[in-house]
């Protein structure tokens, strides 16, 4: 099939728009693309300083932040739209945008700065909106993980920091999941992905003794409420792990009566009742499992780095006890080398599937 009639096929199928691009189309150098993006960086970063050092020498009233921040916002869209390929209108626009967004929090926290839960509500929704606003991937990323990041801190202001971990291996699970069933929304949900992924990554290192999720709302709960949560936010992960293996397995035609099936739920047990303890095992695991799934090589590489990351630190993290941490590593090393040997004698077919996949 010819490289025309493969686009064609995708055109009667509503997959993709306009002309095929020429196969002699020019492309500048990654050095001078490059230059270009500093080059939109340094413009803009100038530009939001003249207009900053405006804004301080003048007596601004708390609308003309969201305002000026919106007209910002306004423009880096027109940008986005208009000039899509363009190396320095892009991180140009990309730059002006996101400090327009600065400025639109900013007039957000003045108008509401006695409740932080609630400017972090409002924040969330606005990065939701700029995220389908704006066509543009990297804004769109950075929209999503920001978004997913203020509703984290939202849910912290309310005592629910339990559950934030879990609910955003949840939405990375949801979204790397349906890669592929939305091909017309295709870069919305990568976007989005990549968005959750990185918040869920920053997230992972946040542990309620290091990091104060209160923010400046102080309102006291009763001690049976947090433990309901932290319950809650066990479960969660668990039935988070353990669902996005199932539909995995579903989705690669995989029966859960074979040995590949088997091994796989078996360590999905494994490794969620690890996070119970360790919590950024789960999303650094789904992300290496569903980089792989998806043969997306980036989230593959981002996952390996995120496990690893994550086993350094947890190793030294001053939030539990030595003496706990070892108990966790060895009966989860334990558990691991068990499965290893039980595959090898208990489940036959998954030895021979091995030499071909990974």
């Amino acid at each position: 099939m010819s490289k025309n009639e493969l686009w064609s096929l995708l055109q009667q199928s509503a997959l993709v728009e306009g002309d095929l691009s020429e196969q002699n189309e020019k492309h500048s150098p990654w050095f001078v693309r490059a230059m270009l993006g500093v080059a939109g960086w340094l413009g803009a970063m100038f530009l939001v300083g003249f207009v900053g050092t405006g804004l301080s020498l003048a007596t601004m009233e708390t609308e003309a932040y969201w305002v000026i921040g919106a007209f910002a916002c306004g423009g880096a869209a027109a940008i986005f739209r208009l000039r899509r390929n363009g190396d320095f209108s892009s991180q140009f626009g990309l730059a002006v945008a996101i400090a327009g967004q600065v400025l639109m929090m900013l007039g957000m926290g003045r108008w509401i700065s006695h409740s932080s839960t609630t400017v972090a509500f409002i924040v969330a929704v606005q990065q939701a909106i700029l995220f389908v606003a704006m066509p543009n991937f990297v804004h769109r990323v950075w929209a999503a993980g920001t978004s997913a990041l203020a509703l984290c801190i939202a849910l912290g202001g309310l005592d629910l920091h339990a559950l934030i971990l879990p609910l955003l291996t949840a939405g990375l699970a949801v979204a790397w999941l349906r890669e592929f069933k939305l091909p017309k929304q295709n870069e919305l949900v990568r976007a989005c992905g990549y968005g959750i992924t990185l918040t869920a990554l920053i997230a992972s290192y946040m542990n309620p003794g290091e990091f104060d999720w209160t923010g400046y709302d102080n309102i006291p709960v009763a001690p049976e409420f947090l433990q309901i949560v932290a319950y809650a936010g066990a479960a969660l992960i668990v039935a988070v792990m353990i669902g996005a293996t199932l539909l995995l397995l579903q989705r690669e035609k995989v029966s859960l009566t074979s040995g590949a099936g088997k091994a796989a739920l078996a360590l999905a047990i494994v490794l969620a009742l690890a996070s119970i303890k360790a919590p950024g095992l789960a999303p650094g695991a789904l992300i290496l499992l569903l980089g792989f799934a998806n043969g997306n090589r980036v989230l593959t590489g981002l996952g390996v780095l995120a496990l690893l990351a994550y086993l350094s630190y947890y190793y030294y993290a001053l939030h539990i006890t030595l003496l706990e941490k070892s108990v966790i590593m060895m009966l989860t090393g334990t558990a691991l080398l068990g499965l290893r040997f039980a595959s090898h004698h208990w489940w036959p077919a998954l030895n021979k599937e091995e030499t071909t996949h990974a």
